[in-house]
């Protein structure tokens, strides 16, 4: 009787011993799985693969994807529709700038801007018939070899929200309030970064169009303004500055200024609250 009785508690404890060596087997197997899978999404890059413009095969295994592509800009074209091209040496893909995007560049837009100068262009690489091709919307997409970066030595521009829909520059410029049209001061200035070819009469029109890139040359008028002296003209309760810039901030929009073939402009106009610094509005001029 003592004999079975001993017996039992071992028989008992075996399937538990089984259960538990098996259980730690099964997490062990599982932890070993899930860090194969998560080792690739680690080591995934995200950044665009890099060419150069005459690989022309290697593009081709690249169609439907967001590449860099590196070369001189040995001609450039335009069509009878007013579409702009960048044309490089191999001719083995193209870069076309559609007319209605044209807006976005000055001086004579990229036909002229690019002409010559090496290269690198960001964008979706798509196919057209049997030609390869990258469509150029904005500036941004293209950094020019030797190029100087803008506004150097400057820190990133930082608009500070002080109290709700109070906004407050780095150079003290303060946005608050709406225009009688019910618009937020900074939507009033920004109607100015982009042109409106209908609208009647003259519209300058900022040359960069972000709201950091508007904001940050307002900043720096309103600080030139203070350092040459510039006195504003006054208007009712508010103080009318133009101030010059010395190189191009925008160009003429509106229906003047597309009679006038959109000519460069480089004041600022900037209209601010008497005994404030609350910005009224702000555009080329």
């Amino acid at each position: 009787m003592r004999r079975s009785l001993s017996i039992i508690p071992r028989r008992i404890a075996c399937p538990f011993l089984t259960i538990a060596v098996g259980l730690s087997v099964f997490f062990t197997l599982l932890l070993s799985i899930s860090g194969a899978q998560d080792t690739p999404a680690r080591a995934k890059s995200t950044a665009p693969a890099v060419f150069q413009e005459h690989e022309a095969g290697k593009l081709r295994n690249s169609v439907g994807k967001e590449i860099i592509v590196q070369g001189r800009v040995a001609t450039t074209s335009s069509s009878s529709s007013g579409h702009q091209f960048l044309n490089f040496p191999s001719g083995a893909i193209r870069v076309i700038c559609f007319k209605e995007d044209l807006r976005n560049f000055t001086d004579g837009g990229p036909a002229v801007i690019y002409k010559g100068k090496s290269i690198a262009l960001t964008g979706l690489l798509t196919k057209r018939g049997n030609d390869l091709q990258i469509q150029l919307k904005s500036p941004k997409q293209i950094s020019v070899a030797g190029a100087k970066p803008d506004r150097p030595g400057r820190a990133p521009f930082v608009l500070k929200e002080t109290s709700p829909g109070v906004f407050v520059t780095p150079a003290g410029l303060r946005f608050a309030g709406l225009d009688p049209e019910g618009r937020t001061r900074i939507e009033h200035v920004m109607r100015h970064a982009k042109d409106e070819p209908g609208r009647a009469g003259s519209h300058g029109v900022f040359e960069k169009g972000s709201q950091d890139d508007v904001l940050a040359l307002i900043d720096e008028a309103w600080m030139l303004a203070r350092k040459r002296g510039i006195k504003p003209a006054k208007e009712g309760n508010s103080l009318a500055y133009s101030i010059p810039m010395g190189r191009k901030i925008g160009y003429l929009g509106g229906t003047e200024g597309t009679r006038r073939r959109k000519p460069a402009l480089t004041r600022l106009f900037l209209v601010i609250r008497s005994g404030s610094t609350d910005v009224i509005t702000a555009f080329p001029k």
